[in-house]
C-alpha cells in the first residue's frame, strides 16, 4: 500500500493524530459512562453466550480507548496563547468560536464587552447575539436584542462592544441573557492551536437549538413534553448608567491580536479582568 501511495506510510500515528483532531473531552467522558454501564449491566449475566462476551470486550475495550484519549487531551499543550483564558477560566464555545460577555460603564453609559478568541488558525466569520432572558411570568425585560458581526482573522482575539440603555430598576442587578453564536470558516477550520474547551454553546445566533429541537421530538413520540430554552448566562448590569439611549448605536470590533503578532503579555491592556 505504501508503495502504491509512493509515501511513506506511519497508521497509529496518523490514526491517532485524526482522532485527537476532532475529539472532544466531553465526549471522551460520555464514552467512558457508557461503556462502563454496558460493561456492568451486561456482568449480571450468569451464562454469557458469545454475543454477550463480544459486548463484555468491547465495552471494555470503549472504555479504556475513551480514557487513554481523554488523558492525551488533558495534556496537550496550546500552541499559541489563550488569551481569552487569562481574562476568565470559563468561556462559551461554538464550533470553536469562544466569548465571554460581560457590562462595563464608560462616561455614565453601559457598555456591553464580548471578548472572543478563535481556537483555529484560519479566519473565522461569527454572529453572536444576546437577548434578556424571560422572567418566571415570561416577560422579557426591556432592553433591546443586541448582535455583533464579527470577522475574527487567523486564531485571533479580539474585542466587540456596544452601548446599552438599563432601565432604572434593573441597575446593579444580575440578570439572565438568552445567548447564541453562529459561525462560519470561509476557508476550513486550520490547524487547532488552542485546546481549553469551556462551556460548549449549542444555541444559534437566532436562538435556535437543534439539539432540543431532536429532544423535543423525540420526547412527544415517547409521549413526553420537553420545554426547549437557548443558553442563558448571567451578566452583573452596573449602576448609576443612563437608561435611555437617543443616537444611533452600532457595535464596535476591535481585533487585538492574530497569528504572527506579538504576544500581548508584553504589553498588557484592560483585555486581562
Amino acid at each position: 500500500l505504501a508503495a502504491a501511495l509512493g509515501r511513506q506510510w506511519h497508521p497509529p500515528r496518523h490514526f491517532a493524530k485524526a482522532i485527537m483532531s476532532g475529539a472532544k473531552r466531553s465526549d471522551c467522558v460520555f464514552l467512558i459512562i457508557l461503556g462502563a454501564l454496558v460493561v456492568g449491566i451486561l456482568w449480571t449475566i450468569d451464562r454469557p453466550d458469545a454475543l454477550i462476551w463480544g459486548f463484555r470486550i468491547a465495552g471494555i475495550l470503549t472504555v479504556a480507548v475513551a480514557s487513554w484519549l481523554l488523558v492525551r487531551l488533558m495534556l496537550r499543550t496550546d500552541l499559541q496563547p489563550d488569551y481569552l483564558r487569562l481574562r476568565t477560566k470559563s468561556y462559551l464555545n461554538r464550533d470553536g468560536f469562544c466569548f465571554d460577555a460581560g457590562a462595563s460603564v464608560e462616561q455614565g453609559v453601559a457598555l456591553l464587552k464580548v471578548y472572543f478568541q478563535s481556537q483555529y488558525e484560519n479566519r473565522t466569520e461569527a454572529r453572536v447575539a444576546l437577548r434578556p432572558a424571560r422572567s418566571f411570568f415570561g416577560r422579557r425585560p426591556s432592553i433591546p436584542p443586541m448582535s455583533f458581526d464579527i470577522e475574527c482573522p487567523p486564531a485571533g482575539f479580539g474585542l466587540a462592544s456596544i452601548e446599552f440603555a438599563i432601565p432604572h430598576e434593573l441597575q446593579g442587578t444580575f440578570q439572565d441573557f438568552e445567548v447564541g453564536a453562529t459561525v462560519r470558516y470561509p476557508d476550513g477550520r486550520g490547524l487547532q492551536v488552542r485546546y481549553h474547551e469551556g462551556l460548549l454553546l449549542r444555541t444559534t445566533a437566532d436562538f435556535g437549538n437543534v439539539f432540543h429541537g431532536l429532544l423535543a421530538i423525540v420526547a412527544v413520540a415517547l409521549g413526553a413534553i420537553v420545554m426547549a430554552r437557548p443558553d442563558t448566562i448571567k451578566i452583573i448590569l452596573p449602576r448609576g448608567v443612563a437608561d435611555e439611549i437617543t443616537e444611533p448605536n452600532e457595535p464596535e470590533v476591535l481585533v487585538m491580536w492574530q497569528l504572527g503578532d506579538q504576544n500581548l503579555e508584553s504589553k498588557r491592556g484592560d483585555w486581562v479582568a
